[in-house]
């Protein structure tokens, strides 16, 4: 499978400061970009949670539980934001080796999987960003998912999916190597695509 850290801003209400019950629902392959940092393509991925027990209070969205979500390159290399974040989340440190041999980890695992978020608000203060990710402590719970999960990847497109994504997301999304490869028709086999990509970018 082949995701900024941030909460909608403008109109939107941004998610509160502070430690929150979460619960990962969403995952979107964004494909393939060049990081115009170090000049070097990669894998991206957003990884979305619901805040089941902190909910809006303005307008149309008034009693639904706050969105969240984080961008990650999918590496899992020790140095690695997401691989740091899973850790953290799962309490434990990773096996490099067995993580090579199983092709990488596999994000769907996250699915439904509840989680402790710290989150802060950015200097200017309109965004809400995830700090770290970490397991519910002893004894707390997080309440039953209020939103559908959803899960869409490049390797194995599906344009009904695709169409739910925000105009912003299919733009991006559009942008990547895989989608120009599959619009193209130069797209041969996912599985093999992803096979030849990047070390660093395993997933």
């Amino acid at each position: 499978m082949a995701i900024k850290t941030t909460n909608a801003g403008g109109d939107f209400e941004k998610a509160p400061e502070g430690m929150r019950v979460a619960r990962c629902y969403r995952i979107v392959d964004c494909g393939t970009h060049l990081n115009p940092v170090f000049g070097k393509e990669q894998r991206l991925a957003w990884i979305y949670f619901e805040l089941p027990t902190t909910m809006m209070s303005k307008g149309e969205q008034t009693g639904k539980p706050f969105i969240i979500g984080k961008r990650y390159g999918l590496s899992h290399n020790e140095k690695a934001t997401l691989r740091m974040d899973l850790e953290s989340w799962y309490g434990k440190k990773f096996d490099t080796a067995s993580l090579d041999k199983a092709g990488g980890f596999d994000l769907e695992k996250l699915i439904g999987r509840p989680a402790l978020l710290n989150i802060v608000h950015s200097e200017d203060g309109k965004y809400a960003n995830i700090k770290s990710i970490n397991p519910l402590m002893e004894g707390q719970e997080c309440p039953p998912a209020i939103n559908a999960t959803f899960v869409f990847s490049l390797a194995d497109f599906n344009d009904t999916k695709f169409s739910k994504l925000s105009e912003k997301m299919q733009d991006f999304i559009s942008q990547s190597k895989e989608y120009k490869a599959m619009i193209s028709g130069e797209h041969k086999d996912p599985l093999q695509e992803i096979a030849e990509m990047d070390s660093d970018c395993p997933f």
